[in-house]
């Protein structure tokens, strides 16, 4: 998992095209469901216990929020499909995944 965050550059052609083929999570009030359930909220506590509570990309600041790594497995995401970022990192990953 290290490797793939610190090539996490690397990926986000991967993410992004993923992403646009996929479910969008924008304004979706099934992803907001979503993300009420309570696999979601284990899938959120069990990546946040991996990092530490700690940023994995940036490793300063303590993680607030859970992202994408990609969109192939949308609404089924694995430990290993999720980030658990600070906010400046995940608006960081996401400007450069629009791209």
């Amino acid at each position: 998992m290290a490797t793939e965050v610190h090539h996490i550059g690397q990926r986000l052609g991967q993410t992004n095209s993923a992403a646009e083929g996929g479910a969008s999570k924008g304004g979706n009030s099934e992803y907001e469901a979503y993300r009420k359930t309570g696999r979601w909220r284990k899938l959120r506590i069990a990546v946040q216990m991996r990092a530490k509570g700690k940023c994995e990309i940036c490793h300063r600041y303590d993680g607030r929020e859970l992202a994408h790594l990609t969109y192939e497995r949308f609404f089924r995401e694995s430990m290993e499909d999720m980030l658990w970022l600070c906010v400046p990192c995940h608006r960081k990953l996401d400007s450069q995944a629009k791209r």
